[in-house]
């Protein structure tokens, strides 16, 4: 039988240096060859180097571990970002001492991380966190060496430099992708150029960022929604895919909308993908166990929001149609819900999609 893991357990273990292959390919910077393994060492100097993977880049670099790719090419004299290869060592670029901070109530790793000019990743790595969702009240946390000790001002636009990507300056700017190309009018986010000038959108979508919708017209659409027409012209997608797997169509908008504000090319830092954020791991099982050869790509919006749909369902059977433990397995893990029940922001996950629910079938 297959494990799909839930969505906050997917995580990378131990020194594993990078989420899903296929999203550096997609979308990162450059292009390597090779089949070196990965090496971490101390270099002269007591500087820190690495040995590049295959299918690594500057930027995947860059963001594992809390510098920039200006740094990393400065560092080690790369006159063309874009080229790297496999086998190469590269000197991290040097910083101060990482400090610590504690965790305050109500703070994430996403807040901490943008607090402080570093990336969740970074964080995780550098604290052993297997669970990005759940940092406790009181908890020291190491800041990695391309962290802050005093709080970093995030700028409102960025001049693109050689090499850069969208990628890489979202992931420097605890952004996404869609979020920038949605603030600067790009349409087609794999082509930016040195020079450009960027705004910097204030905040960003990231998973479970949304709060209980608060009393009022229930027949409102959120605000988010109804500025983006682009976003709205998915109802079709979603009124189908219900139909097809036999979903309360509200259900799997709330769902969606929760997990990504139905923005499309948003990647979560465990690689999940696109409007439903869709797991590797979770699209292999719905083609693989529950449609056989269905041959679902998540990152086709239409077809991401089917694997979705049919997800949910299967969650629906296996909890006997109860939505808000369906819910709950769709983020926490079924087996983790029966066995441990809700954990907290597991709790905050399925009030906030429930609320949402009424609010879509009422404006329906």
């Amino acid at each position: 039988m297959l494990l799909v893991l839930p969505k906050f357990l997917w995580r990378r273990k131990g020194p594993a240096r990078r989420p899903f292959g296929r999203v550096a390919a997609a979308v990162g910077v450059g292009v390597v060859l090779g089949s070196t393994a990965p090496v971490l060492s101390a270099g002269p100097a007591s500087a820190i180097t690495v040995q590049v993977e295959p299918g690594e880049t500057l930027s995947s670099i860059a963001a594992e571990y809390g510098t920039t790719v200006a740094a990393l090419a400065a560092a080690n004299g790369i006159t063309n970002p874009n080229l790297i290869y496999a086998g190469t060592v590269l000197q991290l670029p040097s910083s101060a001492s990482p400090g610590t901070v504690t965790v305050a109530a109500g703070e994430t790793l996403t807040s901490i991380a943008e607090e402080y000019g570093t990336t969740v990743d970074a964080l995780a790595a550098a604290n052993d966190i297997t669970n990005l969702n759940f940092i406790e009240q009181g908890q020291v946390i190491d800041l990695p060496s391309g962290g802050n000790t005093t709080a970093a001002v995030t700028p409102t636009s960025v001049t693109v430099g050689p090499g850069e990507t969208l990628t890489s300056i979202a992931q420097q700017f605890g952004t996404t992708v869609s979020a920038l190309a949605d603030a600067n009018d790009i349409g087609d986010p794999n082509s930016i150029y040195a020079g450009a000038t960027l705004l910097i959108p204030s905040t960003s979508t990231s998973l479970a960022s949304f709060s209980t919708p608060a009393g009022g017209d229930s027949a409102a659409l959120p605000a988010e929604l109804l500025a983006h027409p682009s976003r709205l012209g998915l109802y079709p997608d979603f009124t189908s895919a219900a139909a097809t797997y036999g979903v309360p169509a509200s259900l799997l908008e709330a769902l969606c909308w929760w997990e990504s504000g139905w923005q499309t090319s948003v990647l979560s830092v465990t690689g999940a993908i696109g409007v439903c954020q869709i797991e590797p791991q979770t699209a292999s099982f719905v083609d693989d166990v529950l449609f056989p050869q269905s041959d679902l790509d998540p990152y086709v919006a239409s077809q991401n929001i089917d694997i979705g749909a049919a997800f949910l369902a299967n969650l629906l059977d296996r909890t006997a149609q109860s939505e808000s433990l369906a819910v709950a397995a769709y983020y926490q893990g079924l087996q983790s819900v029966e066995t441990e029940g809700m954990l907290p922001t597991t709790e905050n996950y399925v009030n906030g999609i429930l609320a949402y629910s009424s609010i879509f079938a009422a404006a329906s």
